[in-house]
């Protein structure tokens, strides 16, 4: 994201979290992806999803942390 800062994908939140699924491959998130990409769905025809200082890309890396956990910690 850091090449593309000045993009729109960057910019835009929903933009930013559909790429951010695009890098997930695997059986282990595929259904994680799944649910997440119908939830942006929903956020996109309905944005009061979304709490008031909070956007779609800070909801979905909240929701990742909290489904995936950091082996490597």
């Amino acid at each position: 994201m850091l090449m593309n800062y000045r993009a729109d994908i960057a910019k835009d939140p929903i933009m930013h979290s559909i790429y951010f699924l695009s890098l997930l491959e695997g059986p282990k998130c595929e259904g994680w992806v799944d649910a997440a990409d119908r939830w942006l769905c929903h956020v996109i025809e309905d944005p009061s999803m979304i709490p008031r200082r909070s956007n779609a890309w800070l909801e979905l890396e909240k929701r990742f942390k909290e489904a995936f956990s950091d082996y490597a910690e």
